[in-house]
């Protein structure tokens, strides 16, 4: 109910004029509004369905080419056809057929480098 509220809420808004705001400017405003929650939608459906750990992998932007084998970044320049994706490859500047099957593997996260115990040795002369 908290949800239903909450996506309905800039239609009650328009209704009343809030902020002096015109009808025009409330509609932008719901659209924008409403791209913003099906996104957000979207992004949580992933996450239910796969884990966290595969949005990062979604939202790192890496694929591996199916042609060459090279991990390279998800390029602008491509088209979309539901789960599928055709692109270039950035290393072998061939068009490929890719899905999520073809995400590059998470990078292991570094530990920060530890400080070494000679700093905290003293000094002997």
């Amino acid at each position: 109910m908290l949800l239903h509220g909450l996506t309905n809420a800039p239609i009650l808004l328009l209704r009343r004029e809030v902020f002096g705001w015109k009808p025009e400017v409330w509609s932008v405003l719901i659209q924008v509004f409403l791209t913003g929650v099906f996104i957000i939608s979207l992004v949580a459906l992933i996450a239910a369905a796969y884990g966290q750990r595969m949005v990062r992998r979604i939202l790192a932007n890496q694929m591996i080419c199916p042609a060459c084998g090279a991990t390279y970044r998800q390029p602008i320049l491509g088209m979309n056809f539901g789960l599928s994706r055709y692109e270039p490859c950035a290393a072998c500047h061939r068009w490929n057929w890719v899905s999520l099957k073809n995400l590059a593997p998470l990078k292991p996260q570094r530990a920060p480098a530890e400080e070494s115990d000679q700093s905290a040795a003293p000094l002997v002369d």
